[in-house]
């Protein structure tokens, strides 16, 4: 059996995710995978007031937020150099903003294997030139 590798133990996680129940079980498979923090924004404005103070290595951003999208989020985290990924459980690629079609995507519901290998791919984004 392939043993998985633990994400850094320094690693601190943005997640934008407006279903407690799901950022709740978000929160505990990245501890668990080892992530150091996650902070849960449930709003767009709420993640977008908060990212000046505190530093996140990764983001993991549902597409549809309420009524709103993240987009005006996930273009301030591309403007920063904070690698990210949507996450969906609808097709809502449509939604994404043409710059934005390159951004990796994670369905819902969340698996810990996938969770985890996205974050990966993320961090590994993170340290290319």
């Amino acid at each position: 059996m392939e043993t998985m590798t633990n994400l850094p133990a320094d690693l601190r996680v943005l997640l934008l995710e407006d279903h407690a129940l799901i950022a709740l079980d978000v929160e505990t498979m990245l501890l668990a995978l080892g992530a150091a923090s996650v902070t849960t924004f449930t709003t767009v404005e709420d993640a977008l007031s908060k990212i000046d103070v505190t530093p996140f290595d990764v983001g993991l951003i549902d597409v549809q937020v309420g009524t709103a999208t993240s987009m005006p989020l996930a273009v301030e985290l591309k403007r920063r150099g904070v690698p990210f990924a949507f996450a969906t459980g609808y097709a809502d690629f449509h939604m994404i903003a043409e710059e934005l079609r390159d951004v990796p995507m994670i369905t819902k519901p969340y698996k810990e294997d996938d969770l985890r290998k996205t974050v990966q791919a993320l961090l590994s984004r993170r340290q290319q030139p």
